[in-house]
């Protein structure tokens, strides 16, 4: 887990403060470009499985490494310092979204069945309470392919069902209404993206 506060707005202050210059719209193009691919990565402090925020590092790494590799040289030469180190990062952002591709879940929720609250999720629209201990859970976007996904849940002995649309849930006789329902859906590492 990442214990440390990372004050992106303020390091963005700084780095723009820097931005002049011919190529100062491509370099903004280019750093809005970084964060949203980033920001696919950005929160992998996911509500189920706790995982930490790698993202969120690579953006502070890259604001970091701008402001300093800007001081004290040639503001002429500031465009040129920016595209270099954008290449630079954008080279980590490659390697560290393939490599962590297939232990990031496509989607998670938290879900408590007895008051239906909806305590976290990530890729997931809605829940549908189909009756007591029947739910479906409704994906922000279809899969291309279930059949490279494997659901996970935190209920012993839950059946799940996954179709494109989204995964049917059902929970096991007498369980408990009042507990967190966890579920994740995670691409199989081989499957074609």
């Amino acid at each position: 887990m990442i214990n440390e506060v990372i004050d992106i707005p303020a390091q963005l202050e700084e780095v723009n403060k820097l931005l002049k210059g011919d190529l100062s719209q491509k370099n903004v193009s280019r750093l809005n470009t970084f964060f949203r691919y980033a920001s696919k990565i950005w929160m992998f402090v996911d509500p189920v499985t706790g995982a930490a925020g790698a993202g969120a590092l690579l953006v502070s790494d890259l604001i970091s490494d701008l402001a300093e590799k800007s001081k004290g040289d040639d503001k002429d030469k500031i465009d040129e310092i920016f595209l270099t180190v954008i290449e630079q990062h954008e080279g980590r952002l490659v390697e560290m979204e393939h490599k962590l591709d297939m232990f990031i879940p496509s989607c998670s929720v938290v879900y408590i069945p007895r008051n239906t609250k909806l305590k976290g999720s990530h890729g997931v629209c809605s829940i549908t309470d189909n009756g007591e201990n029947h739910f479906f859970v409704n994906f922000t976007h279809p899969l291309n392919n279930s059949d490279h996904f494997f659901p996970h849940c935190n209920i012993s002995g839950a059946t799940l069902t996954l179709d494109k649309a989204g995964l049917r849930v059902e929970l096991p006789a007498g369980t408990d209404q009042g507990v967190e329902l966890k579920i994740y859906l995670q691409r199989m590492h081989w499957a074609p993206h």
